[in-house]
């Protein structure tokens, strides 16, 4: 079975002059997802109307 992680997730920063002394830093996803339109989905709306248009002339 695939390991899940709950839309936990981490990363680690390294900084200079040393580069030697780690920032750990991790969060989690914000559940349940908000609900946006999608701005494929909008362009892909708005083109079907472009070409329907370019058809029907």
């Amino acid at each position: 079975m695939e390991e899940r992680y709950n839309n936990k997730a981490a990363y680690v920063m390294l900084q200079p002059p040393g580069f030697d002394t780690p920032v750990f830093h991790s969060f989690e996803a914000v559940t349940p997802r908000q609900k946006y339109p999608s701005i494929v989905t909008e362009v892909g709306k708005r083109a079907q109307q472009i070409v329907r248009r370019s058809i029907s002339q």
